[in-house]
């Protein structure tokens, strides 16, 4: 079991490659990943082309191509605040972009 630093370093790798490749198909790519009102809502980024504007999580599983599934976090022991509610419950993007 990886501890949160991993997981999070994990993660903005993913995110990292998923910003590069909008941006090379001429997107705007906005992280808000740090922002604390974001984060409330697991909004990764903002993202913009030709007027029309988005939002999108990234979500990293390197475990995904070995089992064939996603993973859909439903329940997390670490979130107290929110019933322990999984970020399926409360996320609030438009998009959701898996990386493995």
């Amino acid at each position: 079991m990886e501890n949160f630093s991993e997981s999070l370093s994990c993660g903005k790798i993913g995110e990292e490659m998923v910003a590069a490749a909008l941006q090379k198909r001429g997107n705007i790519v906005l992280d808000v990943s740090s922002c604390r009102d974001y984060q409330n809502k697991d909004i990764d980024f903002l993202v913009s082309k030709n007027k029309q504007k988005t939002t999108l999580e990234v979500k990293n599983d390197r475990r995904s191509e070995e089992t064939g599934n996603v993973y859909i976090d439903t329940y997390n022991t670490n979130n107290a605040s929110r019933n322990n509610a999984g970020w399926f419950f409360y996320c609030e993007a438009d998009f959701l972009a898996f990386v493995q």
